[in-house]
């Protein structure tokens, strides 16, 4: 979670869990358009949320293993 690289591995969690939904679509009958479409949808949401998510997540194992996280955590500003 420190090294270099760390984010495309977080964002490949998620879209290797997206592959065997992917796949399954992918065989379903239907037109060739439809089903394209549905799997480079899964695949593109799975990358995205990896990205979209990787720093939470990463904080969260960062102090899991009781290191600092590298992310402030946001503070809202309605709870002053």
């Amino acid at each position: 979670m420190t090294a270099p690289g760390w984010r495309t591995r977080q964002a490949a969690r998620p879209f290797v869990l997206m592959l065997p939904f992917a796949v399954v679509f992918a065989l379903l009958p239907g037109e060739l358009a439809v089903r394209a479409a549905t799997v480079a949808f899964l695949l593109v949401a799975g990358a995205g949320l990896g990205f979209a998510t990787s720093g939470f997540f990463r904080n969260r194992r960062l102090e899991q293993h009781g290191l600092p996280p590298v992310i402030p955590p946001h503070e809202d500003e309605d709870d002053e």
